[in-house]
């Protein structure tokens, strides 16, 4: 990955997913920089999921959210309640807490939240056609702002928003897997050409018709 450290930049395709299985009472330990998230339910069943995590020095906070972690020789014992103490005494603990503080003032202020910027920001110049040749099966295109192409295996050029209806992750760094696009945060299955997602309580992505005129792709917004 191109950042450092345990972040992923929301322009930066952290590449397929690795899923598998697992029974209950099953545990992963792993060792190393990673990325990790969870999928949507995509099944008529309710989930419910406990996850722990284990660290051997104090824990870095990321920004976004914190997870509470409990230092082993008080937990479980009459010394419980202050088992969260020496962990949380560290520096990106309170900085994470110093920027909660901030983001609350700023919502009571009416103050938009700031936006960051990549140096390697993909470029949204709108397009008015893309060389087809450019456009090779299974690789995402970004045509617009908005909107993003893909080229089937069968040739079919499809477009679609770039915004996930789940989250609103950027498609453009998404996958083609099996000729269904795998959003970039949390794995979601949807079907370029209908718009379709694997989760039925989401809304249809919405999909856009094509043109292919002299090698030339253009997209047709209506």
């Amino acid at each position: 990955m191109r950042n450092e450290g345990p972040y992923i930049a929301a322009d930066e395709n952290p590449g397929p997913a690795t899923c598998f299985d697992m029974e209950p009472g099953d545990v992963i330990l792993f060792h190393g920089n990673h990325v990790h998230g969870s999928e949507i339910n995509v099944t008529d069943k309710t989930r419910h999921v406990i996850s722990f995590r284990i660290v051997l020095d104090k824990p870095i906070y990321t920004h976004g959210h914190h997870h509470h972690y409990a230092w082993s020789p008080l937990a479980g014992g009459f010394l419980d309640m202050f088992a969260e103490i020496p962990q949380n005494m560290a520096w990106s603990f309170f900085r994470y807490k110093l920027f909660q503080v901030r983001r609350k003032l700023e919502e009571l202020m009416g103050v938009k939240p700031r936006k960051s910027k990549s140096p390697t920001q993909t470029d949204n110049t709108q397009k008015t056609s893309i060389l087809l040749s450019d456009l090779k099966p299974g690789v995402i295109l970004p045509w617009s702002k908005s909107i993003c192409i893909t080229r089937q295996e069968n040739g079919e050029v499809l477009a679609f928003s770039r915004h996930c209806p789940h989250e609103g992750a950027d498609l453009a760094y998404g996958v083609v897997t099996d000729g269904q696009v795998k959003c970039p945060w949390h794995n979601l299955s949807i079907d370029p050409a209908t718009g379709e997602t694997a989760c039925q309580s989401l809304k249809y992505l919405k999909t856009f018709q094509t043109e292919i005129h002299n090698n030339k792709v253009v997209v047709l917004k209506s």
